[in-house]
């Protein structure tokens, strides 16, 4: 079952766009660039990104 979340967007997101989080060393970076290799990716800690 699907439920309405408890706010109102005021923007839509990007079709495609979302946020992988999770706790260091689990190896995201690692599936995202074996599952999707032409995905933008940007490293919030880096800041050259």
């Amino acid at each position: 079952m699907v439920s309405s979340p408890p706010f109102r967007r005021l923007l839509e997101p990007r079709r495609g766009s979302f946020f992988f989080l999770g706790p260091r060393g689990v190896g995201k970076s690692t599936w995202l660039a074996a599952a999707l290799p032409e995905a933008a990716r940007f490293d919030l800690l880096d800041l050259s990104t």
